[in-house]
């Protein structure tokens, strides 16, 4: 899609990073075990395959390739348009209107 590398977000928005109020190697607060449990008493629903679904479902289901690809390249002209980041994110309801095609 001609995609420029110079907008990919840097490193440091990629993964987080804790607050610089905490002290990774010394944290203040002790660490406490987490577990996750779960309910003995569950109901089972089966999940249909995707070949059960209409044409009809499956479009208001599933987005075609080609719209798809679409949005991808409309988000990332709205990215560089935004000067690559995420902090000037424009909403759509202060985005211009195109005249001729009513694109935002």
């Amino acid at each position: 899609f001609g995609l420029d590398i110079d907008c990919l977000p840097p490193a440091q928005f990629m993964f987080p990073q804790p607050p610089a109020s905490i002290n990774v190697l010394n944290p203040v607060t002790p660490r406490t075990k987490k577990s996750v449990k779960f309910n003995n008493d569950v109901a089972v629903r089966p999940i249909p395959s995707r070949h059960s679904y209409s044409p009809r479902v499956k479009a208001r289901l599933y987005t075609a390739p080609r719209e798809l690809a679409a949005s991808a390249v409309r988000n990332a002209v709205e990215f560089n348009y935004e000067g690559c980041s995420y902090r000037n994110v424009v909403e759509e309801n202060g985005m211009y209107v195109c005249v001729e095609s009513g694109e935002l």
